[in-house]
Order: structure tokens, then C-alpha cells, then sequence
């Protein structure tokens, strides 16, 4: 039979009445960024995601920038790792000449932040040779890691070694079980950096990081997911979110999903007849001068410029706070995973901390549009 118009039109407000009541539960409210055109909208309780942790990577070279941005940054993050340390090419810690380590240090002790110092190979295998086949320097190495801890009042370290070969696996994986060990038995945590990888990766420093061990002992293991796009590859995003959800899905079979950490880069690339790294601070800069006009590119998951400067082509893909927020949602979103780590702390659009509230909020803001008006 069918229905009378009387009928048709409360059913039509009634449903027109139910889509308000859903759309106003969902939208929480608007807010401006200060010079921002774009306008942000803040979910509901019940729609929000956890609030995303950070832990927050600083390099030595650039660390006046690192500083600088830490001071207005430190209470989004959950734990600091500056790059304070390397192994020395006779296998023992040494500390790098940094002018604002210590102000980072004592920073974060101000705010309650834990430090963890990240210990790098300083782009020599020698020392990192000697620590994985000589058992006594491996334990001298150890000690000392525990002794700076305690002088230094770290929480634990972070382990970022990289100049490996697939032959390094099972050392590399021996040495990481007896560090975590002895440092556990000191009260001591120790985090393990390793490269983003897939079922079919065949990059061979890659293939000496042992998912399986390093993700039953370590506290925590940070996923470089970056670097798809390089130095090394044709032009095209760090990122792509197809790629990142690849990685992902490999990582969570092998690593308890509590332990991982999702790695993102906060810089980018130009590309033309060489290939160069740009902080955003440059990017920017860059742009200005060329009165450029980015665009989001959906494939690669990042910003996006061509031109032709003295009869050179040009192009660059960057990450902008939008990009990044974007991937953010993404992990929090489709694999339930809520800790990330930047690289690096003073090489990011600044407009990133404005889409996140400081830890322990209870709301993210919704992610805006990549858009081609860069923030100051």
C-alpha cells in the first residue's frame, strides 16, 4: 500500500531530526589556528581517539634548532631521546660535543619528562663490530651505559644502529638480549630503533634487525617508517600511506603491538640534478622564493611542488602538519596504536602542535586539508 502524504512528510523529519542530532554529537566545535585559514573541528568524547604520545628525537648537528623548539614543545612528549652518544670506533660510549645537550636535559627534568639518550653508530662499523663479537667489550660497553644512566639520571637508552649486514642478525639480536638484561636488573629500559620493513624487503641492513627477538625483549621498538622516497630513489613522498600500511601489518606479526613505536619524518626532499634534505623551516623558506604553490599528493601522502629554476627541473615533496597529522589518524585509526616518534624535533612544520593537545588531553583535533598556504 502506500503511504499518505501526511505520513511521508513526518517520516521525512524525523529522519531530518535524527541526521541533527548525529551531526551535532559528532561535531564538538570549531576552532581557528592563529594565521590559518583553515578551520578545525574538535570530535565528541565518544567519537575522539586516545591522545597520541610522543617521543621526541633531537640530532646533534642541528641542535640549536632541536633547543629551540623543545622549549615550546616539551609537554607533548612523553619521553626525549636527543642524540647524545655513539660508539667510538674501539667499541666504547662516547658522548658528542653539543652545546644544548645538557639544557635539554635539565628541560625535561623540569617538566617530568623521562630522557633516554639515543646511541647511534656515528656512521662508522667499526666500534659496532667490536660490541657484537667481542663478548668482554660487549659487557664494558654495558657497564658503561649503565654507570652514565645513573650519573646522568636517563631513564634507559635507545639503541639506533644501522650500519649492519643481514650476516649481523643473529649477533646483533644476542647483543640487544644481553643489554636489555643487565639494564633491566639496573632498572634500566632500553628502546630499539630498526628499519621499516616489509615481507619482501630486501634492503640488507634491514635483514639484520630480528623482529621476533628484538620485540620480545625490548620496552619499546621504534619503526623508522620513512625514507621511502631518498637520496638514493626517484622524487616522491617519505611516507606513502599504502607503503606505511604495509609496514605495519608486517611489524604487528612478529612485535607485540604495546611495544611498537611509528616513526615519522618531518622534513622532505628536492630533487634535480642531486638530491637534498630540507627542514620545513627551509621548505618554507624555498617556496616563498619561488612564490610556489604545494599541492597534496594522495599517492605519496605528502606535499607536493614542481618548477624550473636556471633551465633545471625541479621537484619537492615535503611533509606539512597536515601530512603528518594525516598519518597519525591513520595508525590511531585502522591499527590502534597511539605512540610516535618525530624525527626531528625542530625540522617540523611548527603548526603540528597546534593540532594536538599536550598529554594527558583527552581530545585530538580532526585533521585539516593539506593545503598550499604554508604556515610561518
Amino acid at each position: 500500500m502506500s503511504a499518505s502524504p501526511l505520513k511521508v512528510i513526518l517520516l521525512v523529519a524525523f529522519a531530518t531530526f535524527v541526521v541533527c542530532i548525529v551531526v551535532k554529537n559528532y561535531i564538538w566545535g570549531f576552532s581557528n589556528l592563529e594565521n590559518s585559514k583553515i578551520v578545525h573541528y574538535l570530535p565528541s568524547p565518544a567519537a575522539s581517539l586516545p591522545p597520541p604520545q610522543f617521543i621526541g628525537w633531537m640530532s646533534y648537528w642541528d641542535e640549536k634548532h632541536g633547543y629551540e623548539r623543545l622549549r615550546t614543545t616539551i609537554d607533548y612528549f612523553s619521553v626525549i631521546a636527543p642524540m647524545l652518544y655513539f660508539v667510538n670506533p674501539d667499541g666504547r660510549l662516547a658522548a658528542y660535543t653539543i652545546s644544548t645537550g645538557n639544557q635539554a636535559v635539565i628541560l625535561a627534568r623540569e617538566h617530568n619528562v623521562p630522557v633516554m639518550s639515543t646511541i647511534g653508530d656515528d656512521g662508522d662499523a667499526a666500534g659496532l663490530q667490536i660490541l657484537l663479537y667481542n663478548q668482554e667489550a660487549q659487557n664494558d660497553f654495558i657497564k658503561q651505559l649503565i654507570g652514565t644512566a645513573m650519573s646522568q639520571r636517563f631513564a634507559g637508552w635507545a639503541y639506533d644502529f644501522e650500519l649492519l649486514t643481514p650476516k649481523d642478525e643473529d649477533a646483533f639480536s644476542s647483543f640487544v638480549e644481553n643489554s636489555v638484561t643487565r639494564l633491566h636488573d639496573a632498572g634500566l629500559t632500553l628502546d630499539v630503533i630498526v628499519f621499516a620493513r616489509t615481507r619482501t624487503d630486501g634492503y640488507p641492513p634491514s635483514l639484520a634487525h630480528d623482529y621476533e627477538r628484538i620485540g620480545r625483549v625490548a620496552d619499546r621498538v621504534i619503526l623508522m617508517t620513512y625514507g621511502y622516497n631518498n637520496e638514493l630513489t626517484e622524487a616522491g613522498g617519505q611516507t606513502p600511506p599504502d607503503w606505511l600500511r604495509e609496514v605495519l601489518q608486517y611489524a604487528i606479526r612478529y612485535i607485540p603491538k604495546e611495544k611498537l613505536v611509528v616513526g615519522l619524518s618531518t622534513h622532505g626532499y628536492l630533487w634535480n640534478e642531486q638530491v637534498t634534505g630540507l627542514t620545513y623551516p627551509q621548505v618554507k623558506a624555498l617556496v616563498d622564493q619561488e612564490n610556489l604553490v604545494p599541492v597534496y599528493d594522495d599517492e605519496s601522502g605528502a606535499m607536493r611542488a614542481k618548477f624550473v629554476d636556471d633551465n633545471t627541473e625541479n621537484t619537492l615533496y615535503f611533509e606539512s602538519a597536515a601530512t603528518i597529522y594525516r598519518k597519525v589518524q591513520l595508525v590511531q585509526r585502522e591499527f590502534d596504536m597511539h605512540t610516535f616518534a618525530l624525527w626531528r624535533t625542530g625540522a617540523e612544520d611548527s603548526e603540528f602542535w597546534q593540532l594536538i593537545e599536550p598529554s594527558p588531553s583527552l581530545f585530538m583535533r580532526a585533521s585539516p586539508e593539506p593545503s598550499g598556504q604554508l604556515s610561518e
